[in-house]
């Protein structure tokens, strides 16, 4: 379209020629374009083409119905309207603005011959139709109303909707190229981040900027489709939809600088319409327009990884506008992603706050006046309490998670199954996912109860969540099922056990139909790595050739997911399912015999040592001590299967093991994970002074039977 915008004048000659000419006047003062189809050639089928090709071109279309039918395009079997009649039904086909102009009864109309009665008939029925249809019309009883009345006509929102519906088909024809740019701009940005950092010294570092960089990648058709809906509202000013069609054509740090240098004049308008607030809504309306333009950059610049810049723009847009939402929201968004991959100390601030912000919300939003914005949040908050949660520590733990499963219930009051069924189906999961977590934190009978809960949601979201029409929600629910009832199945015992692990080891094997390493390696490795776990479960309660198989289909299991997990991709991930990898090779050498068992044993060991070239004491203290006590574990095993000096160097070694776990494991932060380590540490003390040399067996005893001593005296 060109800068004037052009409107579609239809109306009969015979009549309405005096009408015509003062539309074509009107529309020419107001500064549009006036197109009338007596432009056009003689013949009808050539006018009924270009009169269609007329259409499609024109920005809107005034139609004045008066008593006269007019000329008609030959019969195309459909029924029969006259030339203007026809244009006003592609008009709505074409779903142009319509300017509807119905004459009373008395209007003076031009001097025409009169029509035949069938006719007369037919425009009656087009007339009626117009009256009594769903769009707006005027009815006019003199030129000055009609005259009056289009003056009135404001077509720059047509403008803006018709670009922005064109910006919202760019953004869904152009989807993946878009998508594209922002992701090489992500990982642009991010790597500048990670190159000057030291892989050593800095690796927490850069593994939140990994995180950071596959949050921001995956956050990007939300980003895009938050930016649609604005358009698709008609609630972005024109600057909005330039920097989007800048993000579309030329990417993100081009949108962002078209967007800063336009600062200026947004500042200065927003504080002429601070001075002018009680005008109305109109001046409400365009003020979170200009505050939207803000809220684009400050998106943009979180893409950037310019997160202290955003979170300053956020927070100046909350204060300008209070009562408004929208900011809010983004707002805690941003604090909640950075809060859940930055250092704890911090991280925990940041999501302590996205909590704050969104229970405000809910005072924007209540209940009895916006049900559906205020369960999205409880949502929203319940998720931002569940990473809390995950975070906390002891009854701080519980109750977080407990505030969680309390908010997602809420939520679940609005989002109904019959009303919203997806909603419903998310929400489910997520209530799975709390009281799982709560669950596993819990213990004994409380512990199964809250697993069994988790069970069930999951199991209700897999009502909506199909294979057959959302593959990858019903994958993902499936895998969080397993955890469930895996986490079931350790609990319990004998039969229940069985059947639970089973059922876990069937709802990984399924998410793995739709999580395929082509595809969706990262998924597909963690579900092997989590079937791994349940398949291990399985075979230390089965017994002889069952225990076996099971157990070597776990280390399979581990094997696959270390294809995948690799040191060098995920280095953090490839350390713990070595650890688990290592705990089935350990179950497996407890039960075989000779030359095979001592195999199975060393390969464990193998396993944990990977581990800690990772899982170091300074950078994951608790990770250490649990993989060191495993290693003591295996090495014992090793030792009292060997003999000479062989057992003496393993048996040392598990008890040098044992000592190092003791360093994290300490009795007045982990009491229960102390008694536990020095439990062992006295086994293989005594074991590792029945082949000692007198003095120094006569220490080990002595040492086992002062922990012996010291455990009998706990309470």
């Amino acid at each position: 379209m060109g800068e004037v915008l052009k409107v579609f004048i239809s109306a009969t000659s015979a009549d309405l020629g005096t009408i015509r000419t003062a539309a074509k006047n009107a529309l020419l003062t107001l500064g549009y374009f006036p197109i009338e189809q007596e432009h056009f050639g003689p013949q009808a089928s050539t006018l009924q083409e270009m009169d269609r090709r007329k259409l499609e071109e024109s920005d809107a279309v005034l139609h004045i119905v008066g008593e006269r039918y007019g000329a008609e395009p030959p019969a195309a079997g459909g029924p029969r309207r006259s030339f203007t009649q026809w244009e006003y039904h592609i008009a709505c086909e074409l779903r142009k603005p319509l300017y509807l102009f119905v004459c009373v009864d008395g209007f003076p109309y031009d001097p025409h011959d009169p029509e035949s009665e069938e006719l007369r008939t037919l425009q009656l029925a087009h007339r009626e139709a117009i009256l009594g249809g769903q769009h707006k019309r005027e009815l006019i009883a003199t030129h000055a109303d009609f005259v009056r009345l289009v003056g009135e006509i404001d077509l720059r929102q047509v403008r803006a909707n018709a670009e922005n519906s064109a910006l919202q088909r760019l953004l869904i024809d152009e989807r993946q190229e878009i998508r594209h740019k922002l992701a090489l701009h992500i990982q642009r940005r991010t790597g500048e981040e990670i190159a000057r950092l030291d892989p050593v010294h800095d690796w927490e570092k850069i593994a939140e900027w990994e995180k950071t960089r596959e949050q921001q990648i995956a956050d990007a058709d939300r980003f895009l489709d938050g930016v649609a809906q604005v358009l698709e509202k008609q609630e972005a000013s024109a600057n909005y939809a330039v920097a989007t069609r800048i993000l579309a054509e030329q990417g993100p740090e081009d949108a962002l600088r078209f967007l800063a240098s336009k600062s200026g004049e947004r500042e200065k308008r927003l504080a002429q319409l601070n001075r002018t607030i009680a005008a109305g809504a109109q001046a409400v309306q365009e003020k979170r327009e200009l505050l939207r333009e803000q809220m684009l950059a400050a998106s943009l610049q979180v893409k950037g990884a310019q997160f202290e810049s955003a979170e300053a723009a956020y927070r100046a847009i909350v204060a300008e506008d209070p009562a408004w939402s929208e900011p809010h929201y983004a707002l805690a968004k941003l604090l909640w992603e950075r809060g859940i991959v930055i250092e704890p100390t911090e991280g925990n601030r940041m999501l302590r706050e996205a909590v704050q912000i969104l229970r405000g919300i809910l005072h924007l939003h209540p209940r009895e006046t916006e049900p559906a914005e205020w369960a999205k949040t409880q949502n929203n908050l319940a998720v931002a309490l569940q990473d809390q949660g995950t975070r906390a520590e002891g009854a701080e733990s519980q109750c977080l998670l407990g505030e969680a499963v309390t908010a997602y219930r809420a939520a679940l009051e609005v989002r109904t199954r019959a009303q919203l069924p997806q909603a419903w189906a998310m929400t489910q999961n997520n209530l799975g996912n709390s009281l799982s977590d709560q669950g596993r934190r819990a213990e004994g009978a409380e512990s199964r109860r809250l697993l069994g809960e988790a069970v069930t949601a999951y199991r209700a979201a897999l009502e909506v969540y199909t294979r057959k029409k959302l593959p990858k929600a019903w994958a993902m629910t499936q895998m969080n099922l397993g955890i469930a009832l895996k986490d079931q199945g350790a609990r319990a015992s004998g039969a229940e056990s069985e059947r639970l692990l089973g059922e876990a080891v069937t709802a990984y094997r399924a998410a793995l139909e739709v999580y395929s390493r082509e595809q969706l390696p990262k998924d597909w490795a963690m579900t092997q790595h989590n079937l791994g776990i349940a398949l291990r479960h399985q075979g230390t309660r089965a017994e002889g050739a069952e225990s076996l198989r099971l157990l070597g289909e776990a280390v399979a299991a581990n094997r696959a997911a270390l294809e995948v997990r690799t040191r060098a991709q995920l280095p953090q991930a490839w350390a713990m399912t070595q650890v688990g990898l290592g705990l089935v090779l350990w179950q497996q050498g407890t039960r075989a015999r000779g030359t095979e068992g001592l195999r199975l044993l060393g390969e464990a060991v193998t396993a944990y040592r990977a581990a800690l070239e990772l899982r170091t004491r300074e950078q994951l203290p608790q990770d250490w001590a649990m993989t060191q006590n495993n290693l003591a574990i295996a090495l014992a095993d090793q030792g009292v299967r060997t003999e000479g000096i062989e057992r003496q160097r393993l048996l040392g070694e598990a008890v040098a093991a044992d000592r190092a776990a003791l360093e994290v494991h300490t009795r007045a932060q982990l009491p229960q994970a102390w008694r536990d380590t020095i439990g062992i540490l006295a086994i293989n003390l005594r074991s590792l002074a029945k082949h000692a040399p007198p003095e120094e067996a006569a220490k080990l005893r002595a040492e086992a039977e002062g922990i012996d001593r010291e455990l009998a005296a706990e309470p």
